[in-house]
């Protein structure tokens, strides 16, 4: 059964087994008799053996072999193999030591510092022994022990196993230069767009987790769904699309009468109206409709506009959708086309047309949109999270502050059937009409609200109202848009986490200790990141800062370790050089330790 070696504190204690353990005070007698019979080495090819080093000092053994930490087994058969045979060929003890360490380190690789471990005692006064030596025995007056003045044993200190302490000067240089290389790393990732698929699902997460708001009551959505296009046919109405210029016609008698703000419609008509429903719209100045700017690149195909609109009663039906097929930006300007000449989004020019009253101009220097006193920042292709294509910015475009609850809707075939002629007045008086389809797997689109399931899905219809909702409600309500820090707050803000993770890996040096001071900071950014969208409408960077957050610690950990073990291995490779200089300084009031 082998024997376990532990140091607790200056003592070693031999553990025979899991309950039986012994000291060098309970052998002191017997070590003591050993000794004046001749006892002249002792070998501990075990753990721990510094403490009991130190006692057998005391006892005045002459030579010992220990190790100074936990060594693994193979390693320790490996060193005893290697002495024996060295010491054998009859090399002195110190120098079969020595050269039994210098082949240790044929095993650095797999075991780390193997042949730092064993340690050579030797006690002033001792002569060392040859094999030879020790095979015939030895006349005893070459080992009587003599004690110099007074007549006391020796103060024997062990040389222990070396803690490396770091300065406050290391900790702050290893601090910011992990974080530094953190933060460099992670804006790489971020610039080159790795990160913008999680960040805007987390910008989506935190979103549609905001209070609920009610919905936009100056809109009114009249919705043309499967069963409105059954019910222009059953009224033997002509049709190019979704929508008939007839049912269009009586429409348009029925709500005009109460004077709504604005009629539009967001349903495709690129061929002539009718000459009775072209008089109409004509007559009441109020009606928009749509076309498309042809996008070659998105392979959207340019939309023509009825030829009987002006340039001011267009707006552009275009949209902009991200990667992962989710709005969340509205383009409000754009160069127009041949085929589309409008270069103001339907959501924009329904906002004008409701805010009639309100100055419109652009800022001299920034060029940035203000209508009244509300300006509108044009958000970039690196704007937030986004790594977007450049030709993103030939198009002015903010953020959509969606509204949680759509616009109030109703269906078409209901107010021409007459169903909703009581309450028709309060829908329509004052409010911005949009007619747009609502038809099985047409015209739609996810939304941070959709959470990528598809029954959530919102048509293109109310996406127009909550765009032109988006620009009405700043302007009117102080409702706020989403805006977003500059890059090079951005930048600091992962810095910032870089610093709080190398620091907690400096605090706390128990990986559990570590884990839950990184989860706390994790809760502290995520709360920060939340109340900051949800509250002040502000969005700023959550996964970037994250893997920062969790990466410093790492790095802190293996720059150390590698520190550490240089440190270690220093000492042992300059003693196995032969330098009488890697002797310790304990070795010239006690022994001689070789390292």
């Amino acid at each position: 059964m082998p024997v376990i070696v532990i140091t607790i504190g200056q003592q070693g204690i031999l553990y025979l087994n899991q309950e039986d353990a012994l000291s060098i005070e309970d052998l002191k007698y017997a070590l003591k008799k050993a000794i004046r019979h001749g006892l002249q080495l002792a070998i501990f090819n075990s753990c721990d053996g510094l403490g009991l080093l130190y006692e057998l000092g005391k006892l005045s053994l002459p030579n010992a072999i220990v190790m100074r930490e936990q060594i693994v087994d193979e390693v320790a058969h490996k060193f005893l193999q290697y002495f024996l045979e060295i010491y054998a060929q009859g090399h002195s003890l110190p120098m079969a030591t020595r050269r039994a360490r210098e082949r240790l380190q044929t095993w650095e690789q797999k075991y780390p510092c193997s042949s730092w471990l064993p340690v050579l005692y030797q006690h002033q006064s001792a002569v060392s022994p040859l094999w030879n030596d020790l095979k015939v025995g030895f006349n005893k007056h070459k080992f009587t022990i003599t004690y110099r003045e007074p007549k006391r044993e020796p103060e024997i200190r062990i040389p222990q196993p070396q803690v490396i302490k770091r300065s406050r000067g290391f900790n702050l240089l290893l601090v910011s230069g992990v974080s530094t290389i953190t933060t460099i790393l992670v804006l790489l990732l971020q610039t080159w767009g790795l990160l913008q698929k999680w960040e805007l699902q987390a910008f989506d997460q935190a979103l549609s987790r905001r209070n609920a708001e009610p919905a936009d009551s100056r809109f009114l959505v009249i919705t043309v769904d499967d069963q409105d296009i059954a019910y222009q046919q059953e009224q033997g109405m002509t049709r190019q699309g979704s929508l008939a210029d007839a049912a269009l016609l009586e429409l348009l008698n029925k709500i005009e009468p109460f004077e709504p703000k604005t009629i539009a419609s967001d349903i495709i008509h690129d061929f002539p109206f009718a000459p009775e429903l072209a008089q109409k719209i004509e007559d009441s100045g109020n009606f928009l409709g749509i076309c498309r700017v042809e996008n070659r690149k998105s392979k959207f195909e340019g939309i023509r506009p009825p030829q009987e609109l002006s340039k001011n009663h267009l707006g552009f039906s275009n949209i902009a959708i991200d990667s992962d097929g989710v709005i969340r930006r509205q383009i409000i300007g754009m160069t127009g086309s041949e085929i589309c000449q409008s270069d103001i989004s339907l959501s924009l020019r329904l906002a004008l047309n409701y805010l009639d009253g309100y100055e419109v101009k652009r800022d001299p220097d920034s060029r940035v949109l203000i209508i009244g006193d509300t300006l509108f920042p044009r958000f970039s292709a690196s704007s937030g999270a986004y790594n977007l294509p450049n030709e993103e910015n030939g198009s002015y475009q903010i953020l959509l502050n969606y509204r949680s609850s759509p616009p109030p809707k109703v269906s078409l075939r209901k107010i021409l059937q007459g169903h909703k002629d009581a309450e028709l007045a309060e829908m329509v008086t004052g409010k911005i009409v949009l007619i747009g389809v609502k038809e099985l797997n047409a015209d739609l689109y996810y939304t941070p609200y959709s959470q990528g399931l598809e029954s959530k899905k919102t048509f293109g219809v109310f996406i127009h109202a909550q765009a032109a909702s988006n620009i009405i409600s700043a302007v009117l309500d102080q409702r706020s848009l989403i805006w977003w820090f500059p890059d090079w707050i951005e930048g600091f803000w992962i810095g910032l986490w870089a610093i709080v993770g190398a620091g907690i890996a400096i605090v706390w040096n128990s990986t559990k200790g570590r884990a839950i001071a990184v989860f706390l900071a994790f809760i502290i950014l995520y709360g920060c990141y939340y109340f900051l969208l949800t509250l002040a409408s502000g969005w700023i960077l959550l996964i970037a800062p994250v893997i920062a957050l969790v990466i410093s610690p790492f790095l802190v950990n293996i720059v150390a370790e590698k520190t550490k073990l240089q440190m270690r291995q220093k000492p042992a490779s300059t003693g196995l050089n032969g330098n009488d200089n890697s002797r310790s300084s304990e070795s010239k009031i006690a022994e001689r330790v070789y390292r």
